[in-house]
């Protein structure tokens, strides 16, 4: 028997100027839960490439932007503040300033603490937070680096950061919430969906038959890898469309309906952002109610530990606890659809409301812990059948790793940088994890 095997680096990519990944796929996003690119994509051979302010008034596609926008401020755990503040603790080199890290630090966890802060020194990242739980109890909160940049605030431990695709969890446990209440896996997608292709007319017929099962297991017919990742396609779909905006989720979704199927639905199971993102919609379709909201409102009682809203792509859009995003590289400019113009691809290229379901959602380490309680890390198709791997997460600006262990033992890591060999932090952590000898 073929266990599945999780790659040293999930990532294997780094953006470029030209909005993509040198040695990804070639879009800003990319696919943080790689598919293998040879012929049979079996759920184990997914897994085994695992790596990679007002609430809106109308939910889904028909008489709105098909986006939801952040909760109300008021809603409990929308703000990040630190019950138990910390003195900032530093360390610095010779040459480098000092690096603050705050929150509570067991005596019982100090080599996790220092695995994880030699991890992200090293690799010069600048804001991180890293959260454990022992049996579904919050043991380590820690947040390394600053909150505005090199120089200013320390970190909160509870600081809120972009998910990316750890976001699917959220989604595939949102939709089994539904399920026996006007859904069920299969329930055909078009039959819950307003929604109408460009030309009136389906790229392909084997649409008809897409599932809310295929959706979840990634096997909707859909293949990135062969044509391109609907949710970072800006400009084509945008000119396609004559939008004056970036597309959001319904626009990608209206335009995907025009566009073929790369195979039969349910015959091969490969990682799809777009799929996802359909997810989404199919919460906010069934539920009338945003995406976000229902999250917070079914997965959590209305109450997340943490904020757990929609993320917004500008810098001056976002909520202050978010730390900067770090992306080195300079790409089209996907909210201005201006291809001419050069952004940090962390901060203008890519859209993230637009990528919904599958990946849009701000969150902090405790939130995530929380959802592990009642909920599976699952949303990459083959996570029932290992379901103690780790799942990743990647956009530009950001790296995130969650997994639950069979020990019982839960650990989120949230960065705001990617980079090559950075899916080594579940080995980090993990290693550092197993010689804990005594739990507080």
């Amino acid at each position: 028997m073929t266990h599945a095997r999780r790659p040293s680096d999930p990532t294997h990519r780094s953006e470029t100027s030209a909005g993509g990944d040198r040695a990804g796929d070639a879009t800003p996003g990319g696919s943080d839960q790689q598919s293998s690119r040879s012929g049979a994509r079996s759920r184990r051979s997914l897994l085994a490439a695992l790596a990679a302010a007002g609430t809106a008034a109308v939910a889904g596609c028909s008489g709105g932007d098909g986006t939801t926008t952040d909760a109300d401020t008021t809603t409990a755990g929308t703000t990040a503040t630190t019950a138990n503040p910390t003195s900032a603790e530093t360390t610095a080199g010779d040459s480098e300033p000092a690096m603050p890290a705050t929150g509570d630090l067991p005596d019982e966890l100090a080599g996790v603490d220092e695995a994880v802060r030699s991890f992200v020194a090293d690799r010069g990242v600048t804001a991180a937070a890293l959260g454990v739980s022992n049996d579904g109890e919050v043991v380590l909160e820690r947040g390394y680096g600053w909150a505005g940049g090199e120089g200013s605030a320390p970190l909160s431990p509870d600081a809120p950061f972009r998910i990316a695709s750890l976001t699917k969890s959220m989604t595939a446990a949102a939709v089994r919430s539904l399920f026996g209440d006007g859904l069920s896996r299969d329930t055909p997608v078009l039959s819950v969906l307003d929604l109408e292709p460009p030309s009136g007319e389906l790229g392909d017929e084997r649409l008809r038959d897409v599932t809310v099962d295929h959706l979840l297991s990634h096997a909707g017919g859909w293949d990135a890898n062969a044509t391109f990742d609907p949710v970072f396609h800006h400009f084509a779909i945008a000119d396609a469309l004559g939008l004056s905006g970036p597309p959001d989720t319904c626009d990608i979704a209206r335009y995907m309906l025009g566009q073929p199927l790369q195979f039969e639905p349910g015959s091969r199971h490969v990682y799809s952002n777009f799929g996802y993102a359909l997810l989404g919609l199919v919460v906010e379709a069934v539920s009338d109610t945003p995406y976000p909201e229902y999250v917070r409102g079914t997965l959590f009682d209305g109450s997340p530990p943490g904020p757990l809203y929609e993320g917004r792509t500008l810098p001056d859009e976002r909520r202050d606890a978010e730390p900067p995003y770090e992306s080195a590289a300079q790409c089209p400019n996907a909210m201005a659809l201006d291809p001419a113009e050069r952004v940090p691809c962390a901060d203008g290229g890519f859209y993230l409301q637009g990528v919904g379901g599958a990946g849009e959602l701000v969150t902090n380490t405790r939130t995530l812990l929380a959802l592990l309680r009642d909920h599976p890390v699952d949303g990459f198709a083959a996570a029932e059948e290992y379901p103690h791997e780790p799942a990743f997460g990647s956009l530009p600006g950001t790296f995130t790793m969650l997994h639950e262990r069979e020990d019982g033992v839960a650990v989120a890591v949230l960065l705001n940088r990617r980079g090559r060999g950075y899916g080594s932090i579940a080995d980090v952590v993990g290693s550092a994890l197993d010689d804990v000898d005594a739990w507080p």
